[in-house]
């Protein structure tokens, strides 16, 4: 059975990182399920989203988030444009509607890009269509 893509997933995940952008953390911490939303897991995101930004610079704007469905959970990228560069942020919804997964890629590869890309990720990479990434 195919399951649809939640109306408000892409709306959600951009709000998400526009939290994260203004280092709102506590606001950030409901979306979690049960597993992520403790303060030893944010403050360890908000260590790994300071490392990003600090190498993207300031951000100037979200780009418009895509949906799509990988299995049971919902995955949506979202577009980050930085002052250094672009970055695409990930975020897997369960079912229940919880962020069960997180990455950000920077910088955003484009065709002969020969920078390295950089990932930081909590969760499963592979539900974040990130392959068996390591780090």
């Amino acid at each position: 059975m195919t399951q649809d893509i939640p109306p408000d997933a892409a709306d959600r995940a951009r709000a998400l990182f526009g939290d994260f952008i203004e280092r709102r953390w506590g606001e950030a911490r409901p979306e979690f399920d049960a597993r992520w939303g403790d303060h030893v897991f944010m403050d360890r995101f908000a260590r790994g989203w300071r490392d990003m930004a600090d190498s993207a610079g300031s951000f100037k704007r979200i780009g418009a988030p895509l949906a799509r469905r990988s299995g049971d959970y919902t995955v949506v990228d979202v577009p980050l444009i930085a002052g250094r560069g672009e970055a695409i942020g990930k975020v897997a919804f369960d079912t229940a509607g919880k962020v069960a997964g997180l990455a950000i890629k920077y910088p955003r590869r484009h065709r002969l890009d020969p920078r390295p890309v950089r990932i930081f990720f909590l969760g499963n990479p592979e539900i974040l269509g990130l392959g068996r990434t390591r780090i």
